[in-house]
């Protein structure tokens, strides 16, 4: 994560959602058609 934190830091702000690698593809699907993602595993 070097070198974006002040991004991932911003984002939390703004309440958008943060999908890191490796990630689901139903995460990223339901992100896609503005569903919530599930919880965390």
């Amino acid at each position: 994560m070097t070198g974006y934190a002040d991004q991932l830091d911003e984002a939390r702000r703004n309440g958008l959602a943060i999908l890191a690698k490796p990630f689901d593809i139903d995460d990223l699907q339901r992100l896609l058609n503005g569903l919530p993602m599930r919880t965390a595993k």
